[in-house]
């Protein structure tokens, strides 16, 4: 079983719950959103290859650990793509970054 520091990851089981729900944004959802995409997460090659399909179909809006975003190339295909949009949220901005994200979801979900 792999794992990422001290936790084991048990991939069957996280594809079990994820990808049916991922699978289905493609149908249903205006907006996906995903907290996060981590080291644990990009264990799930299945996983990967969904959010692949996924990236220009439809805005993704998901947490990413600043220090994953070079070692991915999910990642960097998410920084990419078109209608991407990158905020770096520390201790210092994190308070006065919320609105600026709220308006730029509220943007999104009007275009569609």
């Amino acid at each position: 079983m792999p794992k990422v520091g001290k936790y084991s990851i048990y991939i069957n089981d996280f594809e079990k719950l994820v990808l049916p729900l991922i699978a289905c944004a493609n149908f249903k959802y205006e907006l996906l959103v995903i907290d996060e995409i981590g080291k644990m997460e990009l264990k799930s090659k299945k996983f990967e290859s969904t959010l692949y399909e996924l990236i220009h179909k439809m805005p993704i809006l998901a947490t990413i650990p600043c220090a994953l975003i070079k070692q991915s190339k999910l990642i960097e295909s998410l920084k990419k793509a078109a209608k991407s949009k990158i905020y770096e949220i520390n201790k210092n901005n994190r308070d006065a970054i919320q609105k600026e994200i709220v308006k730029c979801i509220n943007a999104v979900l009007k275009k569609n």
